[in-house]
Formats: structure tokens, sequence, C-alpha cells
């Protein structure tokens, strides 16, 4: 291998590794992986929100429902069983990749605003009642789904309809937390696609927070992290004689 060769090819190694092992780098995989584990929730909220909201939506799937089409009624309960065990399974994956991304900051004013903002998520119904249905569709067995129509007289062409669990058969299941229990037993059914939303609607608020830290936290490391990925990105440029980069 000519000198000039083995000179750039030493000089990109130390790039290489200067890179790896740089500040900015460490953060930018520690954010880049809450954020695809996120992203991968909301995936599978949108899977379950479309079959939840299919036949409110569809009144010609929702007539195929309600009719004598047992196979088209039990393919939906299939459905909606798995969409739903997708996104329960992401949605602690999440709280646990998300505690473990906290533990570098333990200690700052960072991670005790965090904690407050967590609280809130965690504290709220919607948040308690889907980490109890996450141990109930795990230890127990599939819940107990059922149709609501409502049909009205005085407006013949509207039939809100449901998907819904039964709050007397769930709470026959001794270990809803506290909180569950008082709204489940306040209401005879509970409709999934409201509690998604729900609890939708307070991650977003606290995620769209968290993100905006990320630049605040390490917005430095990142520039200087950027600027040695420029550097080493051009190893890869088409040198001045026309000569391919050797690539190692």
């Amino acid at each position: 291998m000519p000198a000039d060769e083995r000179s750039r090819q030493e000089e990109f190694e130390a790039l290489r590794k200067q890179i790896l092992n740089h500040p900015g780098e460490f953060a930018n995989k520690r954010w880049t992986s809450l954020q695809m584990t996120h992203t991968a929730l909301l995936a599978n909220e949108a899977e379950l929100r479309a079959v939840v909201r299919r036949a409110e939506a569809d009144k010609t799937y929702l007539t195929a429902l309600l009719t004598n089409e047992y196979f088209e009624r039990d393919a939906y309960f299939h459905h909606l069983f798995r969409t739903l065990h997708n996104y329960l399974a992401m949605l602690v994956t999440l709280v646990d990749h998300s505690r473990n991304h906290m533990k570098s900051y333990a200690g700052t004013e960072f991670a005790r605003e965090q904690k407050r903002r967590n609280d809130i998520v965690r504290e709220s119904v919607a948040g308690s009642i889907l980490r109890d249905f996450r141990n109930y569709l795990l230890h127990v067995s599939i819940p107990p789904m059922e149709f609501s129509v409502h049909w009205s007289r005085e407006k013949p062409e509207t039939e809100p309809f449901e998907a819904v669990f039964s709050t007397e058969r769930l709470l026959k299941w001794s270990n809803w937390s506290s909180a569950s229990k008082l709204h489940l037993r306040g209401v005879e059914t509970i409709n999934i696609g409201d509690i998604v939303d729900q609890y939708s609607e307070v991650v977003t608020t606290y995620y769209e927070w968290l993100y905006a830290q990320y630049p605040l936290l390490h917005g430095a490391d990142i520039e200087d992290r950027n600027r040695l990925v420029t550097l080493y990105e051009q190893f890869w440029a088409p040198r001045p004689d026309g000569h391919e980069e050797k690539q190692f």
C-alpha cells in the first residue's frame, strides 16, 4: 500500500474512533434509540385505532359484523386482540426504555422536571388502565370483547358503534390498581379506542417537551460530533484527480 494511502487510512481510522467515542455520539445513540421505541408505539397505536374505528366509520362493514356473518365478526375480534396486544406490549417497552434512558441524568434539574412530567402520564386514569390491561392480557386471558350499538328512533340513519369491554367481567380479576378499579366500577363498559386517545394526548405532551430538551442538554457536543461526521463523510467523496477513494 502506498505511503499516502496508508496515511489516509490511519487518519480515517483515527477519525472513526474519535466519532465512536465522542460524547455527542453517545447522546445521539441514546436519544435516537428512545425515539425509535416511541415511533414503534405510535405505529402500533395507529394500527389499533384503525381497527377500533373502522366499524364506526364503515357502515357496510358494520352491517356485516352485526348480521349473521360469523366469520367476519370472528376475524374482527382476532384482529382487535392482536393489535391491542402489540400496542400494550410496546407501551410497556417504552416505559422501561424511558426509565433506562433517564439513568444517565440522575440528580440533575432535567431529571427532576422529567419525573414531575412523567408522573402526570403515569398517574393518569388512561395510563393506569392500559398498564393493568397489559398485565391482564399477559397473565389472565383474552379480555371479554363485546359490540355496543346505539340506535335512535329520531335518527335512524345513525348507528353509533363501539367495540367495548365489560367492566363487570374485567373486575373479576383482583389485580387492578386502585385508580383503575375506581374508574372501572363507575362504568358498565370501556371503549379501548377512547382510552388510547386519552393516553395518547398526555404522552404526546410529555414527549414534545422531552425531545425539546435534547439540543439544550447536548447542543455543543452534537455540533462538534456533526463536524467530525462531515469530515468522515469527505473520505467517501471523489478526489479532485478523479481517483475513487478506497473504502476501508
